[in-house]
């Protein structure tokens, strides 16, 4: 038995340095940019994100340690780390921009994402850039950022005053929350022309919804095994995850299902609306009756989901 074992560790030895020496010659016959020397065998470079809270802050160590460059590898996965101005201009610039549109295919993009049809999750192509297209001129260009300038400046007011009132001017303040709130009031009232943030806010809709918006956040920016090792789903370690993704989803859609068919309903009721107050949703569903095929509700959704993140 402990022969058995002796050799095990042998044979597992031999396995780390064979392929620690691979990768490192591979790496270099690929011409990849550097990257830190110890490399684990399927791990990769995942042992030095030891702080989930502080990823950015492990980056720019590894940054300033190894050069603006840096070659990274989780799991399957292979990252380009880039800390340099210039560097993420020549990424970006003339056909490079190409390489890096697409996303990767995680989990998340496939059940929060409508199954990768989201501008945020769906691959470099037509559909992208369509996405794209609509998102320039309908969700982030001037004119309408112009138009909808007063519903920024009301819910400043509103924050300010409400900090005022709660704590008066030496009261102690945590502005991360604050800032959320705000955020998300300004998005939401742009999108469907409501708030779900402040003291007014009381319905059971808007508390629903707060609710979905927390558990996004957090199951989004919890590490999912599977996006790096794919072999897991075998053993059936993605299911768990699995179900909590698509059971928030559900309740996300049926939130925003919900304000569409809403929306709807007063548009077929009163008509077309003064373009000055016009929500994201109204003019998404516009756009739906002169071409249906593309402006689908799950299309709107995406929409709306990508200008809440």
């Amino acid at each position: 038995m402990d022969q058995d074992y002796k050799s095990l560790l042998l044979y597992f030895a031999i396995f780390v340095v064979s392929y620690t020496i691979t990768q490192k010659f591979l790496r270099k016959f690929q011409n990849y940019p550097p990257s830190p020397f110890l490399t684990l065998p399927i791990l990769g470079h995942l042992h030095l994100l030891k702080d989930q809270n502080s990823i950015h802050r492990t980056l720019s160590n590894l940054s300033k340690k190894h050069g603006p460059i840096l070659s990274l590898q989780f799991g399957s996965r292979h990252a380009l780390l880039v800390s340099s101005p210039s560097a993420a201009e020549d990424c970006f610039h003339g056909h490079n921009d190409i390489i890096f549109a697409n996303r990767p295919r995680l989990m998340a993009g496939k059940i929060l994402g409508y199954d990768f049809t989201t501008m945020l999750w769906a691959p470099y192509g037509a559909l992208w850039r369509k996405h794209r297209r609509i998102a320039s001129t309908e969700i982030l260009s001037s004119h309408r950022l112009h138009l909808l300038g007063n519903i920024r400046a009301n819910e400043v007011r509103s924050l300010v005053r409400r900090l005022h009132q709660n704590g008066g001017d030496n009261a102690m303040v945590e502005i991360k929350p604050a800032l959320f709130e705000l955020t998300n009031n300004v998005m939401m009232r742009m999108i469907a022309g409501k708030r779900i943030y402040g003291d007014a806010v009381e319905s059971e809709n808007a508390r629903k919804f707060r609710e979905v918006i927390t558990e996004i956040m957090e199951l989004g920016a919890a590490t999912n095994a599977v996006d790096f090792f794919p072999f897991l789903k075998c053993l059936g370690i993605h299911v768990r995850q699995e179900k909590k993704l698509k059971a928030v989803a559900l309740k996300f859609d049926e939130f925003i299902q919900g304000l569409v068919d809403e929306k709807r309903k007063e548009m077929q009721e009163q008509g077309v609306c003064d373009q000055n107050v016009k929500t994201l949703i109204q003019v998404l569903l516009e756009l739906q009756i002169s071409d249906p095929s593309y402006f689908t509700d799950d299309m709107i959704k995406g929409l709306v989901e990508v200008k809440l993140h």
